[in-house]
């Protein structure tokens, strides 16, 4: 806003994230997320926490579990959610984070786990006008 782009003080939240962890598989992913704990996957998709506040988000909660260490190394990273979401769509990740709003009505198949909000940062959403 202060480039000028933008009318000062318009910015508003639209809407705050939820975090899942997703597998396309509808057997992997529990509702505890001790998929993330028991290992037997070699992928987890994630949007690059650099540029993505999903990617931000899904650090946090592994580090939060004490699992980023552990796990670093399975890490396929998406330029986006959207592409995070693709690599597990397609099963070149057994699983990865995603936004809620992609598996939601069940399109999708799988099974997931939402992340608890306690374990990172919320997702918050702006816009201004």
């Amino acid at each position: 806003m202060q480039e000028g782009l933008a009318v000062p003080g318009s910015e508003f939240t639209y809407a705050v994230g939820k975090l899942v962890l997703w597998s396309a598989d509808p057997h992997l992913v529990d509702g505890d997320g001790q998929v993330l704990r028991r290992g037997g996957f070699s992928r987890l998709a994630l949007a690059n926490p650099a540029t993505a506040p999903y990617g931000t988000a899904a650090v946090e909660t592994l580090r939060a579990l004490s699992l980023y260490g552990a796990l670093e190394a399975k890490f396929v990273l998406g330029e986006s959610i959207a592409q995070a979401y693709q690599f597990v769509f397609t099963r070149n990740a057994e699983l990865g984070f995603v936004a809620y709003s992609q598996v939601i009505g069940g399109q999708s198949g799988g099974s997931y786990w939402l992340v608890p909000e306690r374990l990172h940062a919320p997702i918050v959403q702006n816009a201004c006008c």
